[in-house]
């Protein structure tokens, strides 16, 4: 087994953009906990997409299955945040109201990891999880607009998705990642619409509250 970031290790872009992308997929793994601890805490699912947080967990699941098979390391170790995005899936489904998309989101995820098991390149179908996971990243967007409201949506977590994939969309062209160079600007797009509007939720209920009132993020 080898990883084509180590193979290529030394003064190039995509050494730096493997060291930034670790960094921040740290960074991840305490922002998803600290997602997980706001769902499960205040017992809510308020203002979080279901169908989005269904589709990361299974794509970062996904992430590790075509990480090793490609030899990338840093998708291999960004498919480690399955493990606190079950929690933050399990406690949306938990204490939201799942409604038919979510259910066809979960069908869809899990014969999409079935297909790695079948004879075709995993390149194609970590593509499909790519693709597909578009329309959720609008959900989530939907929600806040109809909601307009933060509620359980740790800001922190959406930051580092913002910051993420800035580094990927870099890293995508220095190690010639073809699946990652085509979808990620678009993710990159939708995620800054996210944290824009939940900034922007944010700040119109702090105008709304008695200057002697502090709100909790």
């Amino acid at each position: 087994m080898y990883f084509i970031e180590l193979e290529r290790f030394g003064w190039n872009w995509l050494t730096v953009s493997f060291l930034c992308i670790s960094a921040i997929t740290t960074w991840q793994y305490f922002a998803f906990a600290g997602q997980a601890a706001k769902i499960w805490d205040s017992e809510s699912a308020e203002a979080a997409s279901i169908t989005q947080n269904t589709f990361r967990c299974f794509t970062t699941a996904a992430s590790i299955v075509y990480g090793l098979m490609s030899h990338n390391l840093v998708i291999t170790y960004t498919g480690g945040l399955t493990i606190p995005g079950l929690f933050i899936m399990w406690g949306l489904w938990k204490f939201g109201t799942p409604v038919k998309k979510d259910q066809i989101a979960l069908i869809v995820c899990i014969i999409g990891m079935l297909l790695f098991l079948v004879p075709i390149n995993p390149a194609w179908v970590f593509a499909g999880f790519m693709v597909v996971g578009l329309l959720p990243l609008f959900d989530q967007v939907h929600v806040l607009l109809k909601t307009k409201v933060r509620g359980v949506l740790h800001g922190g977590m959406l930051l580092t998705f913002v910051v993420k994939n800035v580094a990927l969309t870099v890293f995508s062209f220095a190690a010639q990642e073809k699946v990652y160079m085509i979808f990620v600007p678009y993710y990159l797009a939708v995620t800054v619409w996210q944290y824009v509007l939940w900034w922007k939720y944010g700040a119109e209920t702090e105008t709304k509250l008695p200057r002697n009132i502090e709100t909790a993020d």
